[in-house]
Parts: structure tokens; sequence; C-alpha cells
């Protein structure tokens, strides 16, 4: 639980010293907050979901939910601090992986006949 609490705390750290880092390089803030408060949800709903699933295979939960962090990120920075392409092309990377280990899960998820209340 020690380990939890202090990779959650750091986590808020580092996102929270980058939105300071970047808030005023931001042209539209109101396009801005929002984008960030519904990354902040996502990367917590992404974080969280694996604790309260049983299955076997959970770790892929995890590979799926930091793909799609990985990707929101890169979006991110592409799309209001740099405009380099190669962030856009990580995003599209990190997206890809994502759908593959999600298709990875949904298949192991089907091949087991089934499911014992345990894992819900």
């Amino acid at each position: 639980m020690t380990e939890l609490i202090i990779g959650t705390l750091g986590f808020s750290y580092v996102v929270g010293y980058l939105m300071y880092l970047i808030f005023p390089l931001i042209p539209d803030l109101t396009l801005f907050i929002p984008s960030v408060i519904s990354f902040i949800l996502l990367t917590i709903l992404c974080l969280r979901y694996p604790f309260f699933n049983r299955h076997p295979d959970n770790i892929l939960l995890w590979g799926i939910g930091g793909g799609m962090i990985a990707e929101m990120m890169c979006a991110f920075i592409f799309q209001y601090v740099s405009d380099l392409r190669v962030f856009i092309v990580m995003a599209h990377v990190f997206g890809a992986f994502l759908k593959i280990v999600f298709v990875i899960y949904l298949i192991r998820l089907k091949e087991a006949d089934t499911l014992d209340e345990e894992y819900l």
C-alpha cells in the first residue's frame, strides 16, 4: 500500500510540474483545461481498474492503460508544446500497441470457457 501511495504522489507531482511548465505556452485554455481533466480521469481509471479485476491476465490491463497514457501524453505534447513529428509517430505507435494488447486480452478472455464469479 505504501508503494501505491508513493507512486501516485510521484506521478501526480510529475504531471503537475509539467502542467506548470507548459501552462504559459498554451494558446487556448478553454480547450486545454477540459483535455487535462479528461486525461487525469482516464489515467486514474486505467490505473485503478486492474486492482479490482481478478482475471489471471491482469497484467495485460496494465499494458492497455500504460499504452493509452503514453499515447495521450505524446499527442498532448505534439498538440500543445512541440510540432516535432516524432511525437505524433510515437502516439500512433503506442495506440497500435494498446490495440494489439487489448485484442490479445479479449482473445484470452474468450478462450476461458467459463468465468468464475471470483474473477468479476
